[in-house]
């Protein structure tokens, strides 16, 4: 049986993940204005395939294989890295869920300390020492 205190926790971390798009607005966060790259199947699929960072004999190859220029397609691959990055609201959330996580894990550690006698008084850690 589960105890009640973690579908508490669950609750918790399921309303940060909810509450922390309009929080991250009120707070001013603002995500920046993501460029989409433009449509080509051979980039996409040597991006998807091969590598997000391709070398100088594979630019070239490229370049043959799409009739773009070596900079269109540096600018090209530029802007699809930049299209996988995590926007900062979702960043934000993150950062909520985790802190939120740690908060929570930490009072529940403070609540079952709290009770135990050695917790106030460091005597009581070495009272009977040999057989504890």
């Amino acid at each position: 049986m589960i105890p009640q205190h973690l579908y508490n926790l669950c609750f918790v971390l399921l309303i940060c993940r909810f509450l922390a798009p309009p929080i991250a607005r009120c707070l001013g966060v603002k995500n920046r204005l993501q460029v989409a790259a433009a449509l080509s199947p051979q980039l996409e699929l040597f991006y998807t395939h091969r590598s997000k960072h391709p070398t100088q004999s594979e630019l070239v190859n490229l370049m043959v294989l799409c009739g773009k220029t070596q900079r269109q397609i540096e600018s090209w691959f530029r802007v699809r890295r930049n299209q996988d990055r995590p926007s900062q609201t979702k960043k934000f959330a993150e950062a909520a869920w985790r802190f939120f996580f740690y908060l929570s894990a930490f009072i529940a550690g403070l609540a079952s300390l709290t009770n135990r006698p050695w917790f106030w008084d460091h005597r009581e850690c070495w009272r009977h020492y040999p057989i504890q």
